[in-house]
Parts: structure tokens; sequence; C-alpha cells
């Protein structure tokens, strides 16, 4: 996992995937505005350093997913895994974002929340 704190220069760009996460963790595909996360995301991965967020409810506010995990995960979907699978790898990735901590925002960072 890499750091939450802010770069000294630079821009961030900051994706909320918590819609992903929590759909996925119930039906183990996706649909609608996830799809869309999910392709925004592959492109803004291929092009820039974007960091998978979700928001906790938490005084902590946005967190910083396991970027290995979910990269699992969207690669799970574009081969067509099960969505049995897809969903215990989507509950994992739920459970494990307690553990994370709080992404420290800085100037020049960018927040997408679709």
């Amino acid at each position: 996992m890499s750091s939450p704190a802010a770069p000294a220069t630079g821009q961030r760009t900051i994706l909320d995937v918590a819609d992903i996460v929590e759909f996925l963790a119930i039906h183990g595909i996706v649909s609608g505005i996830q799809r869309v996360v999910i392709e925004v995301y592959k492109h803004l991965v291929n092009d820039d350093e974007v960091m998978p967020a979700f928001y906790s409810h938490d005084p902590r506010g946005f967190i910083e997913l396991d970027h290995e995990r979910f990269n699992h995960i969207v690669a799970k979907l574009a081969e067509g895994a099960p969505a049995t699978e897809v969903r215990e790898l989507a509950k994992e990735l739920r459970r494990n974002r307690e553990s994370q901590a709080p992404i420290h925002f800085a100037a020049g960072d960018v927040l997408l929340v679709l």
C-alpha cells in the first residue's frame, strides 16, 4: 500500500470506488454506474496515477484502498469470473478498508465521485 500522505508537488487523481465495492459485495457483477466507474478507472490507471478510494463514514473520511486488491477485482470482472468469486473478493476488500489510513488531500489533487 502506498502512503496516504500528500505529495510535495504534482497532482493525484483520487477516484471514489465505494459504490463498486458495495455493489459487488452484494451482487458480484457490475451494472450501470459501476461499469462506468470501472471504465474511467481503467482509463486513468493507464494514463495517470489514480488512487482508488472509499468514503468512510467515520472521522477518517476518504481512505485509500489497496490498489493490488482492487486491480485484481477489475481483472476478474474483465475475464468474466463467476459472480460468487467476485463477491468474495469485494467483501474481503471491504473488510480490509477498516485498517486503512485516511487520505490527506493536497492542493492540485482531483477527487472524482461518480
